[in-house]
C-alpha cells in the first residue's frame, strides 16, 4: 500500500486548491488577493486544477511553489 506524503504533493494541492497538474487560463492586471497566500496582488494568474477547481494567484506565488510548467507559462 502506497502512503502519500504531504512533501510529495504540489503546494497548491496541500493548500486545498485542487489536484495537480495546473494550468494558467487567463492573466489580468487588477487589484486583488492571492488565493494561496492572501497577499495583495496586481497581476492575477487564473489557474485551473486537474479536478476543475479555479483560483487566482500572483506571480510571486507561481515562483514560490516551484512548478516549472507554470513558471514558464507565466513568463510569456
Amino acid at each position: 500500500m502506497k502512503i502519500e506524503r504531504e512533501k510529495d504533493k504540489h503546494r497548491f494541492e496541500t493548500a486545498g486548491l485542487g489536484a495537480a497538474p495546473y494550468k494558467i487560463t487567463q492573466v489580468t492586471e487588477k487589484d486583488s488577493r492571492c488565493d494561496y497566500c492572501r497577499q495583495h496582488i496586481v497581476y492575477n494568474f487564473f489557474i485551473k486544477s486537474a479536478d476543475g477547481h479555479e483560483f487566482v494567484v500572483g506571480s510571486t506565488c507561481i515562483k514560490k511553489v516551484g512548478d516549472r510548467d507554470l513558471q514558464e507559462k507565466a513568463e510569456k
